[in-house]
């Protein structure tokens, strides 16, 4: 992304289509106690089915687990559907 963007003081890193049915959009990993985060948030459009995801990584940038996001609010994960919504509809045009 060229410019810097921000949902809920996160900066997102990058969307992409994981595959045809999926939209995902990344935010930048950030420190928390003895590990990183990353939060993903994923569109599936052939359940038209939301997914706000806490990715975790120790030290050598090594997944270790993922939970339900913690870190954005319910008017943050609209602001995110909203930003999703408008990049496929870019897409399609």
């Amino acid at each position: 992304m060229t410019e810097e963007i921000k949902i809920g003081g996160y900066v997102i890193d990058g969307i992409d289509w994981l595959d045809d049915d999926t939209a995902c959009l990344y935010f930048e990993e950030f420190k928390e106690d003895d590990c990183s985060v990353m939060i993903v948030v994923e569109y599936w459009l052939d359940e038209d089915s939301w997914h706000f995801r806490d990715q975790f990584y120790d030290e050598e940038d090594n997944y270790v687990d993922s939970c339900d996001t913690t870190h954005l609010s319910d008017k943050e994960k609209d602001e995110c559907m909203e930003f999703v919504l408008d990049w496929i509809k870019s897409c399609n045009e």
